[in-house]
């Protein structure tokens, strides 16, 4: 922190990380196996899944990192896809169907 105060100025008191990726290659490369083995998605999905993540880790790998997001997003973050195919599960967790808890929308304001 004291290396990067010195150097920016800036005075950082904690840091939030907004759905971020941790391990983008393992988060993608295991997602479809995720959603089939606990029953999210049909094996016909699981395919598109596939796809979508392989094109993603292509994209990593080429350094596209925007690109990537693209095919992260299509999976994670497009609301007609869980709607659709994941029968509007939470996507926080998908023990429960309905609208996710967004309270922490409220802590972050």
């Amino acid at each position: 922190n004291a290396t990067f105060r010195a150097a920016t100025k800036v005075t950082l008191k904690g840091v939030a990380i907004g759905d971020g990726w941790v391990d983008p290659i393992n988060q993608f490369n295991f997602y479809d196996s995720l959603l089939y083995s606990v029953g999210i998605v049909s094996n016909k999905f699981r395919d598109v899944c596939t796809w979508q993540q392989t094109q993603g880790m292509l994209n990593i790998y080429r350094g596209a990192l925007g690109n990537a997001t693209v095919h992260w997003d299509y999976l994670t973050n497009n609301d007609q896809v869980w709607d659709t195919y994941m029968g509007g599960m939470n996507e926080f967790n998908f023990r429960q169907y309905g609208p996710g808890d967004e309270s922490f929308a409220d802590f972050l304001q």
